[in-house]
């Protein structure tokens, strides 16, 4: 049975404690399904899971199925072997400063019956004194685990099972892979700290809750079930765009017509924007998927590659019986094995010799706001 979701959980308290309106706009809307990334995440985090509580590798799981809480599969690759690993070393490495805790259920209701949600893993150590709960992030887009609201909420959850006075030290950790910088990064502070959360947590709801809820625009816009029909998002995609209204269409402004100062405004957005576009699509997929219409759009088969139907050892003595070629132990039906990753040798032969034999070949510029820590290089053509 797949596992019950508060309507005021800690994933989203981003978007709700800043755009109070979304809850009530979402209940208006039909259940949207989980993006690929989603769905890749939840995989990633059972697999965790799975390696902590049988003390196995995640290595074991290449090329098998993730079953997920709702039934469905997930096929596990090498990519998310590569980042849980990093996930399920660190838990195991701080365990043995205390007893560890994994997906562990937690409530909130002294804050509000409908708040509750479940940690990762935790550990609490009385030799320390310290109680740290660890949240794995699969995603790209990089996570501090400084003021955060998500790992607060998990923060809070922990410290009430254990009853932790308000001056006990609390350990939040974010263990992520594959963003940028450091795998493994954490901020410590008191429950008292985190007592006044709750707080804001109890402000947030009673916003939620107002007769005409206020709504506002943001990152947390990304994951919103309601961001198709948000008319908020709509009329600023409107305003940054300068876009017009003519004969029912919407023209767009040339690029070039545009000032320095709406090319910002158009850059800062941009993302945003995007992933509204991105959330209409994927809404509108939905409408048509459940037998309801959109004028003008239909439904078609995906384009489908072929596959094997068993495995390759069953297929390869299938061919070999067919074609009478005798041996089946010849290697020349398999692909040819595959060098370990980076990560993976330097288990086995050290990070020295690894990087000796590594290198990070350069793809080019990007553009990111002046606000990204990385420094500052040439343009193509300069360099040339």
């Amino acid at each position: 049975m797949p596992e019950l979701h508060s309507k005021y959980g800690a994933s989203s308290a981003e978007r709700w404690l800043n755009c109070p309106g979304s809850i009530q706009l979402s209940e208006t809307v039909p259940p949207q399904p989980s993006s690929s990334a989603a769905t890749k995440g939840t995989a990633a985090h059972k697999l965790g899971e799975l390696a902590l509580l049988d003390m196995g590798e995640p290595q074991t799981y290449l090329g098998k199925d993730i079953t997920l809480d709702d039934g469905t599969k997930y096929p596990v690759d090498q990519a998310m072997i590569d980042g849980v690993e990093v996930y399920v070393d660190y838990v195991r490495q701080q365990s043995k400063l205390g007893e560890m805790f994994i997906e562990t259920k937690f409530s909130l209701d002294f804050v509000h019956e409908d708040m509750f949600g479940t940690n990762d893993a935790s550990i609490y150590s009385n030799v320390l004194g310290m109680l740290e709960v660890i949240d794995y992030k699969n995603g790209y887009k990089f996570v501090s685990p400084e003021e955060n609201k998500q790992l607060a909420y998990y923060g809070l959850g922990a410290a009430h099972i254990h009853d932790l006075h308000p001056e006990s030290q609390i350990k939040l950790t974010i263990v992520q892979p594959n963003s940028e910088g450091e795998a493994v990064r954490s901020w410590i502070t008191t429950v008292g700290y985190l007592e006044k959360y709750a707080k804001i947590l109890k402000k947030g709801i009673k916003a939620t809750q107002a007769k005409n809820p206020k709504f506002k625009e943001g990152d947390w816009c990304t994951f919103c079930d309601a961001a198709a029909v948000c008319p908020k998002l709509e009329q600023r995609a409107l305003e940054v765009a300068k876009a017009e209204f003519s004969d029912g269409a919407i023209i767009l402004p040339e690029p070039d017509t545009l000032k320095k100062a709406d090319l910002k405004r158009v850059l800062e957005s941009a993302p945003m924007l995007a992933s509204w576009v991105k959330s209409v699509e994927a809404f509108a997929f939905n409408e048509l998927e459940s037998g309801r219409t959109i004028e003008g759009y239909k439904l078609v088969k995906k384009r489908a590659n072929r596959k094997w139907k068993a495995s390759e050892y069953e297929t390869k003595c299938e061919i070999q019986d067919e074609l009478n070629l005798g041996d089946r132990s010849s290697p020349e039906w398999f692909t040819t094995p595959k060098l370990k990753s980076p990560a993976q040798l330097e288990k086995l032969v050290g990070k020295d010799l690894v990087a000796s034999l590594c290198e990070s070949p350069d793809t080019g510029n990007t553009m990111v706001p002046l606000s990204d820590k990385r420094p500052e290089v040439l343009s193509t053509i300069e360099s040339d």
